[in-house]
């Protein structure tokens, strides 16, 4: 159904583990590192593999972390494919183009 129904804190959950690892491994040993990496993770977007518009799960197991751009475009792009079909109409095959 439409809007898809998501859970913000599902998204920020997974990128607070993920810094929480990077310090982990290099808070203390390589400070720098550590920043730079928290830095990118805070940049990406946590992104759904499969997508919940495609009836993914809205959990951690089913998130990658991936460009903002990129997501938001794919999310478009799957959108505007989908738009007026009617809730849970089988979706066969979807086309993701690049730039």
């Amino acid at each position: 159904p439409n809007p898809v129904p998501r859970d913000p804190a599902v998204a920020a959950g997974y990128k607070n583990r993920l810094i929480r690892q990077a310090y982990a491994q290099y808070g203390k040993s390589d400070a720098a590192r550590f920043q730079s990496l928290k830095r990118r993770i805070l940049e990406m977007h946590a992104d759904h593999v499969q997508e919940l518009q495609l009836l993914g799960a809205d959990d951690a197991a089913n998130l990658t972390l991936l460009d903002a751009d990129v997501n938001m475009g794919i999310g478009r792009q799957i959108r505007a494919q989908i738009r007026g079909l009617d809730d849970y109409t089988p979706i066969v095959k979807v086309e993701v183009r690049g730039p």
